[in-house]
């Protein structure tokens, strides 16, 4: 009975899973692994998470977005990926609780910090803009976001290892 739900869950979340994973490691092999290993994942959790499929859904979407950042930081690669380029604007892709779990990091980070991170990473904001816009040097806000960033991947990464 098991087998035939996690079958049917695997067909139906994998392509979507797949398309996620691939965005951000650009490996078909890759991918297939850790959608794989998202799903193994699963097994350890098909308790609770098997009550409610959407929230599998959103479930195994953060799963494999972490395996996916973590296989690109053991190969180095994440120093390379532009962080602004990371897609979390379409709904579909995200659950309630991965939104919760970022603002919540967001709200934690001093308001300069804050500032900064709300406009060039949600809002997309050039930092050439900002700086005219705010009166802040271009450099000093480089140096904001970078820290904020390193904060947030710090809190994060806490989440991630305490799920």
């Amino acid at each position: 009975m098991l087998e035939v739900i996690l079958q049917d869950l695997f067909e139906s979340f994998s392509p979507l899973i797949r398309a996620q994973v691939f965005a951000i490691v650009g490996d078909t092999s890759v991918s297939d692994d850790l959608v794989q290993a998202t799903f193994l994942a699963a097994l350890d959790h098909k308790d609770s998470l098997l009550i409610d499929k959407e929230l599998l859904k959103g479930w195994l979407l953060i799963v494999a977005r972490n395996r996916a950042i973590d296989h690109l930081r053991r190969s180095s690669r994440l120093s390379q990926i532009d962080i602004g380029t990371l897609d979390y604007s379409h709904e579909e892709n995200n659950s309630v609780l991965d939104r919760l779990v970022i603002e919540s990091a967001i709200d934690t980070l001093s308001s300069d910090h804050r500032q900064v991170v709300q406009e060039v990473l949600v809002n997309g904001t050039p930092l050439v803009h900002l700086a005219a816009k705010t009166g802040v040097p271009e450099g000093t806000l480089r140096s904001r976001l970078h820290y904020a960033v390193k904060i947030l991947r710090t809190k994060l990464d806490h989440v991630h290892d305490t799920r």
